[in-house]
């Protein structure tokens, strides 16, 4: 297993969001990587592995498996491309529980394409209600999205995109320290 810690979004050394980027040699079981995240105890670990000409990858937090992190994924690609386990001028496909998410390198900068995954309308459940003290006038919730609920006067919301999938751009540089 080859493990790094990379800060994304920054240039400086221990600034930015880090993650720990596991390559494994091979197939572990999620309770295995549950416990080298905890032990780790870092945002998130994202465990990475080869298969065939693609890698399947797993984003954990110290205390559970998530289904998506882009910084992350950042963090993995970077990782990839830096220590020759891909090439720089293919896309990497990650393989993941939402779906497969691709990586490139466009002009110096990561762009990453994720699936999307919109919301769906929910009943509001009994705690939100007890919660907020009145009854949302709808409720939206997604597998990457805890909730999303409207109310007379206030909006609790994260929104999402309705296309076809996220692009996020970020420009890294390899610093030496």
């Amino acid at each position: 297993m080859e493990l790094a810690i990379i800060n994304t979004f920054t240039e400086q050394a221990f600034q930015g969001n880090p993650a720990a980027v596991c390559l494994l040699d091979g197939e572990k079981d999620g309770g295995w990587m549950q416990k080298v995240a905890k032990e780790i105890h870092m945002p998130v670990t994202v465990f990475i592995r080869r298969h065939q000409h693609e890698f399947r990858l797993r984003w954990f937090t110290p205390a559970a498996e998530i289904l998506i992190c882009g910084h992350g994924t950042l963090a993995s690609s970077f990782f990839l491309w830096g220590n020759g386990h891909a090439e720089k001028e293919n896309p990497i496909a990650f393989h993941t529980k939402s779906g497969v998410l691709r990586s490139e390198l466009v002009d110096g900068w990561v762009r990453l394409a994720f699936p999307s995954m919109p919301p769906e309308r929910t009943p509001a459940p009994d705690l939100l209600v007890k919660a907020l003290g009145v009854e949302p006038v709808y409720v939206w919730k997604s597998p990457t999205l805890a909730m999303v609920a409207r109310i007379r006067v206030l909006w609790l919301s994260r929104y999402m995109s309705g296309k076809a999938g996220w692009t996020i751009s970020r420009k890294f540089r390899r610093k030496k320290w």
